[in-house]
């Protein structure tokens, strides 16, 4: 049998309807429907690489250009997204190639972190990549949800309510501003087109509590209501939410529960630590979680840099990284200043773990002990142990950036 000629490259604007069409085959229902020039316009060639069989596109990864939030300092970060294969071209080790082709990629583009939303948890670990939490989504009576309306209400406060499609510099602002500090792992765009920003917010309202004026809260929300055994209902779904203080929470709440005579139930993306009882009283609240995300560091020099630590110390570390080889080998994190910094090192580690443990360990997803118990860690000495619990606590992510 004549062996196939393979290819791995980004795709080129003639290449969207074949891209298309394999979408199509892969996610969704096929159909013979002609594509719409709109849904080509969506397709970001830049961040999209397809391996071509013969000159046929077989299969494909995309890798969204964001930045994330690692423990409240910014990182660029490769969104991966958009795998998919024919069947006739799955178990041929193709998605293997495509993976290791982006993580080039995004190391070259300088993203020093990755995440995705794995339809196979344990097919990512084999790529290094650790499993995290996901957000709670959290279901009740909307008319249980504790509020002040009515209360202590002055006209310094107020709401202003539009469509999504319309506020996309404003909205994007906020979320830049609050997001990265209010929560760790939290993704924004690093830009998005115009066309792309309708397609994503399509249907969806934002409200902006402001204060003398000033965005305070912002959120954005859809309404949807359905006839159900003769009787109308509607759900109100709140995507994601910020807000400065716990007083502009509270008006984002009151906004909200305003919505009782035509809203049954209130549905919110909570953060994964978050009490959530406390912001309902009476009434049964559901609790659901959702699939983890799953998180890889893809330059540990770059992804380090600048994370808060206390204390003034240095560790040497031995990595091992069969994927991405610039992070094979020794590096020293010193704590300086409150800050993070690693280099290359020719000194003896003192600890030695693989890039899924690092990984683990940067954001937060599994503490010191556990690695070790798991044997994902190897350490020399105690005092290692603790200055590494010290700098790489546990820590909660929250992202409702779904792609």
């Amino acid at each position: 049998m004549k062996e196939s000629k393979l290819e791995i490259r980004k795709i080129t604007k003639k290449d969207r309807h074949a891209l298309m069409d394999l979408y199509r085959y892969t996610y969704t229902e096929w159909s013979d429907r002609e594509i719409k020039e709109e849904e080509l316009e969506e397709i970001l060639t830049h961040e999209t690489l397809g391996l071509f069989e013969n000159g046929r596109l077989v299969s494909s990864i995309r890798i969204h250009e964001f930045q994330q939030s690692v423990r409240g300092i910014l990182k660029d970060c490769g969104g991966i997204a958009g795998v998919a294969s024919y069947p006739e071209a799955r178990h041929k080790g193709y998605i293997r190639k495509l993976m290791l082709a982006g993580f080039k990629e995004m190391y070259e583009q300088g993203q020093s972190v990755s995440m995705l939303d794995p339809f196979k948890p344990s097919f990512y670990a084999k790529f290094g990549y650790a499993s995290a939490n996901a957000p709670y989504l959290v279901k009740a009576p909307i008319k249980h949800l504790i509020h002040n309306e009515k209360k202590n209400t002055t006209s310094e406060w107020s709401f202003e309510r539009l469509r999504a499609v319309d506020v996309k510099d404003t909205l994007l602002r906020f979320i830049r501003e609050i997001g990265p500090i209010q929560y760790h792992g939290f993704i924004i765009f690093k830009s998005i087109p115009d066309e792309m920003w309708k397609q994503r917010v399509k249907d969806s309202l934002v409200v902006f509590v402001k204060h003398k004026g000033v965005i305070q809260a912002a959120s954005r929300y859809r309404i949807k209501g359905e006839r159900r055994d003769g009787r109308w209902v509607a759900e109100l779904t709140v995507i994601d939410f910020l807000w400065r203080t716990r007083e502009s929470r509270i008006k984002l709440f009151d906004f909200f529960s305003s919505h009782q005579d035509q809203i049954d139930d209130i549905i919110i993306h909570a953060p994964f630590e978050t009490r959530v009882e406390h912001w309902f009283e009476d009434g049964k609240i559901s609790i659901e979680r959702k699939a983890p995300w799953m998180v890889r560091v893809i330059d540990t020099i770059t992804a380090v840099e600048d994370l808060p630590a206390t204390g003034e110390d240095i560790v040497t570390m031995e990595i091992s990284d069969l994927e991405c080889s610039w992070n094979n080998g020794v590096f020293t994190i010193q704590s300086e200043k409150n800050h993070l910094h690693m280099n290359k090192s020719s000194d003896k580690p003192v600890v030695k773990m693989s890039i899924k443990a690092f990984s683990s360990l940067v954001y937060g997803t599994l503490s010191v002990e556990e690695l070790m118990f798991r044997r994902e860690i190897a350490l020399t000495d105690d005092w290692v142990q603790h200055t590494l619990q010290r700098w790489f606590p546990l820590l909660p992510l929250y992202n409702v950036l779904y792609f």
